[in-house]
């Protein structure tokens, strides 16, 4: 009809109708393992944490956030706890010596650990649950997925999201890997320079690579 404008005729509107429910956005994950044999096309309906608190670190409890309110069991958290997201299990797992090295060492003891896991804290109902805190530690790997996941989150949670960097970030650039994607690699630098992110983005130009957060628990023993 004009420039990048185009009517379309259907010449089998049964077919049509076919098409248009087969290739329709997934409603649910069963829909989408059924229709397009691909569950990750459609979020989940939950989100599972394991999660500790600081005075008690041996008790690790469950955290199921669903749309209809979230639940942590026979465990009770404080209504004013700090809550710390670490990525990864290991630095979950000595969080005591991780925390230290990135400059947690001085929280409160009704502090809540809790393992994110990747993007699992962007799910709807995660984020609902975790808007109650009224701060928020951050603790990603320092690449690209990283900074995306704070700025997923950033959208909820505000300005009480903190993105945790230790001040001597930048000695730990001989750790840093090459990045597999260049472009994923200078879009992160990009990226941590947006948010003032400077000890960042001296650690992946330094390190001319990403780091990922087991390095800092620190030396074995």
């Amino acid at each position: 009809m004009s420039r990048n404008t185009y009517l379309i005729e259907s010449v089998d509107n049964a077919l049509l109708a076919q098409w248009l429910e087969r290739f329709a956005p997934a409603t649910s994950r069963v829909d989408a393992s059924r229709r397009a044999k691909d569950s990750h096309q459609h979020r989940t309906s939950a989100a599972y944490f394991t999660a500790k608190l600081l005075s008690d670190p041996d008790n690790h409890f469950a955290i199921a956030c669903r749309i209809s309110g979230a639940s942590t069991g026979r465990t009770v958290i404080p209504a004013d706890a700090t809550l710390v997201l670490i990525e990864n299990s290991e630095c979950y797992t000595q969080h005591e010596r991780f925390l230290l090295n990135v400059g947690l060492g001085d929280l409160s003891s009704n502090t809540v650990i809790l393992l994110s896991g990747g993007n699992a804290i962007t799910h709807p109902a995660a984020l609902t649950y975790l808007s109650q805190f009224p701060r928020i530690h951050y603790c990603p790997d320092y690449d690209l997925a990283g900074i995306e996941i704070y700025e997923t989150a950033s959208q909820t949670l505000a300005h009480k999201l903190h993105f945790v960097m230790p001040d001597d970030l930048v000695s730990y650039a001989r750790y840093c890997k090459k990045p597999k994607h260049q472009a994923h690699y200078l879009k992160a630098i990009e990226k941590a320079r947006y948010h003032n992110f400077d000890a960042m983005v001296e650690l992946l130009i330094d390190g001319q690579g990403v780091l990922e957060q087991e390095v800092l628990i620190g030396e074995d023993k």
